[in-house]
């Protein structure tokens, strides 16, 4: 793993951007209808979130004027897309590029962990060609693309964390990213932020069994100030709009309570295990993950 954070690969950085950008390029020219190759985009929930971006732009407030149940911060990235192009998809397609760069910028980077550099790089299109022609992604545009590199992100650092690179968790702006992240993705869509849970208990377990108490809440307290970072783009907009009420009976109370097409408790289990037999089968999505044996210490010690 040392050649992670070999200068040549990390002076290399600028290079793997260009390369992964190129590659997002590539391969959502064709596989997203929110393309230019393509003439028109029927998905009618992309059609309806670029809609509520323009009338965003236009003045109406999103959930009192214009009703759906996502998150605030992918109407957001519509709003911007519009700004982009308010007559075409463009806008949507660039965000769409440049969000998959990040995703892959980072999974080059996850790769590192396991292969050499070389494999790293011969394995990102092949990366992007599972993801972007899974069944998950089918034409684009969904919630689920927009939150792929910020679990992406986390995940890294997760990994970097279970392989003995324990000293991010003192960097200030890393925790922060890591907390901004999970914000983000609370505010696009809340029930993907599960990942969030085993994600923070394992950290907490390595800190807990190290006995670095003092880190615990240095780490909490970065963690939650990223996270309200997050929240100040809401906070901005519904504060100005007078709109919090709708906020919370169109994004929490109806997908926690009106969404579910069963009352039964059982549902969610069931779709649940039929999501990941369908990742397991038709995706082809595996990821194994292992732990060297080493000692770990408290970066502060």
């Amino acid at each position: 793993m040392a050649h992670i954070f070999n200068r040549t690969v990390l002076k290399k950085s600028n290079w793997i951007v260009l390369y992964c950008l190129a590659i997002a390029f590539i391969v959502l020219l064709y596989r997203s209808t929110s393309s230019p190759i393509y003439p028109i985009n029927l998905w009618v929930d992309s059609n309806a979130a670029l809609t509520i971006g323009r009338g965003m732009i236009n003045g109406t407030v999103v959930y009192r004027d214009l009703f759906d149940h996502r998150g605030p911060y992918f109407y957001f990235i519509h709003a911007i897309a519009a700004l982009m192009s308010d007559h075409s998809f463009a806008g949507v397609f660039i965000l769409e590029v440049i969000f998959s760069t990040i995703f892959l910028y980072f999974s080059y980077k996850t790769l590192l962990i396991y292969l050499p550099e070389k494999a790293a790089i011969f394995g990102l299109p092949l990366l992007s060609l599972l993801i972007y022609h899974s069944k998950a992604f089918a034409v684009g545009d969904s919630p689920e693309e927009f939150i792929l590199p910020f679990i992406t992100l986390s995940f890294y650092y997760l990994l970097l964390l279970i392989h003995g690179y324990e000293r991010w968790l003192g960097n200030k702006f890393i925790s922060i990213l890591n907390g901004f992240a999970f914000g983000a993705v609370f505010w696009i869509k809340f029930n993907a932020t599960g990942f969030w849970i085993g994600w923070i208990l394992i950290i907490l377990f390595f800190l807990i069994s190290e006995r670095c108490y003092s880190e615990i809440l240095t780490f909490a307290r970065n963690f939650l100030a990223g996270f309200i970072l997050s929240c100040l783009p809401v906070i901005l907009y519904f504060s100005l709009t007078s709109a919090w009420s709708y906020l919370i009976e169109s994004y929490f109370i109806v997908n926690i309570f009106y969404y579910p097409i069963s009352n039964s408790l059982l549902t969610p289990i069931k779709t649940y295990i039929e999501n990941i037999y369908l990742s397991l089968i038709q995706d082809f999505s595996f990821a194994l993950v292992g732990r060297n044996n080493r000692v770990w210490v408290c970066w502060q010690k």
